[in-house]
């Protein structure tokens, strides 16, 4: 009978070592994701002299942090391209100029903010044919993919309308895309 005691309890501290290994595992890979992303980005802000980081600098409001969409709008008006860091929602090819446009979406949240979302951008950029067959060819996860995406932005529009439920600014960035990089 203890023999059998034994054997269990080696079986279970057998199990619980695979589960920690298992999650140290899938921890050390989402870091060296973390850190080849992040030098992906650092690429591409350097090879087209992209701001990059620019909602770490926006300024904040009132008790909660919030951020108002001019400081956004402020903050992406520039002659420099921007660096985003956003998922690609859709792919489509316009009616008014024969462009190929891609949309790329992102919930951003600093540390600072009490509430759940700062605000969401909705990032719609035309590429050129080379992108256009990039992006199209790149395997792809749809829900999950991120990319890095460099672009010369035109405008930047408030929706100036909260969904109901949600407590942030929606802003629509347009854009001609300078280059991108699925990230991992």
């Amino acid at each position: 009978m203890k023999n059998l005691w034994f054997l269990i309890l080696l079986l279970v501290a057998g199990c619980s070592d695979s589960s920690d290994n298992t999650k140290q595992t899938t921890n050390g890979v989402k870091v060296a994701n973390e850190t080849a992303n992040n030098q992906i980005e650092s690429l591409l802000a350097s090879r087209y002299s992209a701001i990059s980081n620019w909602e770490k600098n926006l300024q904040r409001h009132g008790t909660d942090s919030a951020v108002f969409s001019i400081d956004v709008q402020r903050a992406l008006t520039s002659p420099s391209p921007i660096l985003f860091r956003a998922h690609l929602h859709d792919v489509w090819l316009s009616i008014s100029n024969g462009m190929t446009h891609a949309q790329f979406t992102r919930a951003y949240k600093s540390e600072q903010s009490v509430n759940s979302t700062d605000f969401q951008l909705v990032v719609d950029v035309q590429l050129n044919s080379d992108q256009t067959q990039k992006i199209l060819s790149a395997p792809k996860d749809v829900l999950s993919d991120e990319y890095a995406i460099v672009a010369k932005v035109s405008s930047v529009e408030s929706s100036g309308v909260y969904p109901v439920g949600d407590d942030w600014p929606t802003l629509y960035v347009e854009g001609v895309c300078v280059d991108f990089s699925l990230l991992k």
